[in-house]
């Protein structure tokens, strides 16, 4: 699978899956040694609002937590170009379906949407 090098150390570290815990352990130790507030840099990130990072974080969650299983993107690399597209296709009827579902309103909130879905 996908690997990254830990900060700490020369060995490869699996890249978190969705049922990862959130948010990642590795992050959560590089955050505390940080020299300012990370929450603080995150919401700014997210519109300069607390409640905006948690709305993020809900529709994230409701990608991630999807029990269609249509986001699960580790098999692609394995079938066929058209079966690619299929897929992608219908991950875009879901994305739309969740978007009601979650009363996206506007165009940042339905980039965090799709940028919650991976490649």
């Amino acid at each position: 699978g996908d690997c990254y090098l830990s900060a700490s150390s020369t060995m490869a570290t699996p890249l978190p899956s969705h049922d990862a815990p959130y948010p990642n352990p590795d992050l959560v130790r590089e955050r505390s040694g940080a020299s300012f507030d990370a929450s603080l840099v995150t919401n700014f990130l997210d519109g300069g609002r607390p409640d905006l990072t948690a709305r993020r974080r809900f529709i994230e969650a409701a990608v991630l937590s999807d029990p269609s299983g249509i986001f699960d993107h580790t098999t692609d690399p394995y079938v066929d170009r058209n079966t690619r597209h299929v897929r992608a296709l219908g991950r875009m009827v879901r994305l739309s379906d969740l978007a009601r579902r979650l009363k996206v309103k506007d165009e940042v909130e339905f980039q965090w949407l799709v940028g919650s879905v991976g490649d």
